[in-house]
């Protein structure tokens, strides 16, 4: 949440707020690619055509499972 003087505080404890957690408010995206974002903005998503989407997206799983992988208690 944000300070009453700027910055952030934290309204759960460390071992609950993941790395992903604090990309997704630092980046208001958790996506690496517009076409993964909304599947409107790639026309090949749908129909498996398109070999760099498939790839973005099985590189963003990863990214994604690393993120929440990661407690800030494990960092702090």
């Amino acid at each position: 949440k944000s300070g009453v003087n700027g910055g952030y505080y934290l309204s759960r404890p460390l071992n609950e707020i993941t790395l992903f957690d604090v990309y997704g408010v630092m980046n208001n995206v958790t996506d690496i690619n517009l076409c993964l974002m909304d599947e409107q903005q790639c026309p090949f998503a749908s129909t498996g055509v398109c070999k760099v989407h498939q790839e973005l997206n099985r590189i963003q799983a990863v990214i994604h499972e690393e993120l929440k992988s990661k407690p800030l208690s494990e960092l702090a």
